[in-house]
């Protein structure tokens, strides 16, 4: 069998479209998501996708569900669901999920960055090369999408 991507947000806008991405193109998908029961997760497994509970605030649940994983997608929310800015929880998240992705062995993480892949200023956009150093300071390899 195939090595599964993970896929971190496939219930959001973005991972969902990253997982439908890889599916349509025969990949075998592990979809995390906090509540792989709920409708979302029972909608990914309908898509094709294994889908394992994983919470970024939960490093055991991180490593748990990344076990077995060689590949990740990885973006942790900047903002919280009323719009507020959570940085210091954005970069934390990204840590834990660098932790666990390094323990079980993961090789290759996409991440979902902002700016042009240098310090800007802009707290967001920074974030996600602190997040980045996390991966690639623990010998994880990391390729970088910007807009």
């Amino acid at each position: 069998m195939t090595e599964p991507i993970a896929v971190l947000g496939a219930t959001g806008r973005t991972g969902g479209s990253t997982l439908r991405h890889l599916l349509d193109r025969g990949a075998v998908v592990r979809a995390l998501t906090r509540d792989p029961t709920g409708a979302a997760g029972s909608a990914l497994r309908g898509l094709g996708a294994e889908v394992r509970p994983a919470d970024m605030d939960d490093e055991r649940s991180l490593r748990e569900a990344l076990e077995g994983v060689g590949r990740l997608f990885n973006v942790q929310p900047a903002y919280d669901q009323r719009g507020r800015y959570q940085g210091a929880q954005e970069v934390a998240q990204g840590d834990a999920v660098a932790r666990a992705a390094a323990d079980v062995g993961v090789s290759h993480v996409v991440q979902l960055s902002a700016g042009r892949g240098e310090p800007s200023g802009l707290p967001h956009f920074d974030n996600k090369l602190t997040i980045r150093a996390g991966f690639e300071d623990r010998g994880i390899t990391v390729t970088a999408l910007h807009p």
